[in-house]
């Protein structure tokens, strides 16, 4: 059993029924944590809309004007014009339906758009044949568990997923792909495409830096990255049922004390050591 959606809105998605890879990454830590966020999902905020907006800036630049309005939150004499009373009554008015940005979220919206579209790696993997913004439903295959996964974009040649990010550089950018588990969020985007009948497909990730000169920076998730998600995805799926079954959401430490670790910058150790990806020195 599948189901894809494509284009479905964010908040009906976020409704669909089934574990999905944000969750799962807050599994590994906090099966508390999961729980919470389940019931009461994060709401929405200027950098959700931003990124969103990006997005589809990136994916298909005929639809900003169709689903993104501008607002223009300075008068000509620079006061700020808020978010409330009859002129932005009527601006709402007239962009029932659209997410209302405010002016540098747009313009970095299409500063980012020409960016990446123009790039000589990530161009071709967001330009020309492809289907983007899917949502997808499937069944994990050694569990059986209802899966939900939101994709960027599937072209026929890999899964491709946008990041906007402070640093896009390898070596800050890896410490962010850690902290963040893009790993496993790829391994179980591979298998939900794959699951859905797309088959399966490499992973690529283009990394934005979010402020000028908004480099661009397009990674692959090796085989033996993805082989260490899946890992992951499936440990984390395996506490999410157990807690289901037990009905008990522990917290990160319930049963014993934990000693207290300092950075290594805290208590003078080096960690200036080069790091290395394959042959190549990169930090």
């Amino acid at each position: 059993m599948f189901e894809v959606y494509e284009k479905l809105p964010f908040e009906k998605y976020v409704q669909l029924p089934g574990v999905h890879a944000s969750g799962l990454k807050h599994a590994l830590v906090s099966a508390l944590q999961y729980q919470h966020d389940e019931l009461e999902p994060p709401p929405d905020s200027d950098t959700f809309r931003q990124g969103r907006a990006a997005h589809t800036a990136i994916l298909e630049p005929h639809r900003l004007l169709a689903e993104y309005a501008e607002w223009q939150d300075k008068h000509e004499d620079g006061r700020t014009r808020p978010r409330n009373g009859g002129a932005w009554d009527d601006f709402q008015s007239a962009n029932a339906g659209k997410t209302i940005l405010k002016p540098a979220q747009y313009q970095m919206a299409c500063v980012v758009r020409d960016v990446v579209r123009d790039h000589p790696v990530a161009g071709p993997l967001v330009r020309g044949p492809g289907r983007n913004e899917l949502s997808l439903r499937w069944k994990h295959k050694r569990t059986n568990a209802d899966c939900k996964s939101r994709l960027d974009r599937i072209i026929a040649t890999a899964i491709v997923d946008i990041k906007l990010t402070h640093d896009v550089g390898p070596r800050v950018f890896g410490n962010t792909a850690a902290r963040f588990k893009y790993h496993l969020q790829g391994a179980f985007y591979r298998d939900a495409a794959e699951a859905c009948g797309f088959g399966r497909l490499p992973v690529k990730i283009v990394a934005i830096q979010d402020k000028a000169p908004h480099d661009v920076i397009v990674y692959d998730l090796g085989d033996d990255l993805l082989a260490q998600g899946q890992e992951d995805y499936e440990r984390a799926i395996d506490i999410v049922l157990a807690c289901r079954a037990k009905q008990q959401w522990p917290g990160q430490a319930v049963e014993h004390e934990l000693p207290l670790f300092l950075p290594a910058w805290a208590v003078g150790a080096d960690d200036s050591e080069p790091i290395t990806f394959g042959d190549q020195v990169i930090g």
